[in-house]
């Protein structure tokens, strides 16, 4: 596992103009998450290499870090958030995550079994993968970072083509509703749209809890 560290700090993050890019094309997208009348400003970035993608999202409170194979699900996730004291990498290898590090300054190793479910933690990513196979649901794993003891099975769904403002521009956007296996919508419900030309995420609205004020995360440039 420390040889996994080691590795991925010293990966140098580069981006890709779009998702189809050259393997090292170099760009940064710029979002914004808006909770109530608080605001975070993210740096968003993916490298496309030979045996996948590398996604980076940092703020001035966290850092996440992600590998995925070539069908866009995750294989390696590392996240960092230093005010909690919280540092931890999971890893997939074959059915199994392993997640080791601290959370609140606690350590922890746990190990999941996931049979052979995609694992997701940049969903607007993973999703892709049923864009280009012409599906319209499929059922993800996915880790919470607060609570990074649990991992739950997601269901996402293709709710088709809508038009969306995206900073005082009309953009045509595929819709895709997520929510958690055997749990009602109301419950927990999340949306997200991608670029319709090219697959960018654009946008997503997602609550922080059962009847909690929801966060939108927008591309902002």
């Amino acid at each position: 596992m420390k040889n996994i560290i080691h590795i991925t700090l010293f990966i140098l993050f580069i981006f890709p103009i779009f998702v189809y890019g050259d393997t090292n094309k170099i760009t940064v997208q710029k979002y914004i998450e808006t909770t109530d009348d608080n605001q975070i400003e993210y740096n968003y970035s993916v490298t496309k290499i030979k045996t996948g993608f590398l996604i980076e999202l940092s703020s001035e409170f966290k850092k996440e870090k992600c590998i995925t194979d070539t069908a866009y699900y995750c294989q390696l996730w590392e996240y960092s958030c230093p005010a909690e004291n919280t540092k931890f990498v999971a890893e997939r290898k074959n059915n199994v995550i392993h997640l080791l590090g601290t959370l609140e300054d606690q350590k922890i190793d746990i190990k999941f079994k996931i049979s052979n479910s995609p694992w997701l933690q940049f969903w607007e990513y993973g999703i892709i993968n049923m864009i280009e196979s012409n599906n319209n649901r499929m059922k993800f794993i996915s880790i919470d970072p607060n609570k990074p003891e649990k991992a739950a099975t997601f269901k996402v769904r293709n709710k088709g083509m809508q038009k969306i403002n995206i900073n005082n521009q009309k953009e045509d956007a595929i819709h895709f509703s997520v929510s958690i296996k055997g749990l009602p919508a109301f419950i927990f419900h999340a949306d997200f749209w991608l670029k319709k030309d090219n697959n960018l995420f654009l946008r997503s609205e997602m609550p922080q809890g059962p009847f909690a004020p929801v966060t939108r995360f927008q591309i902002s440039n």
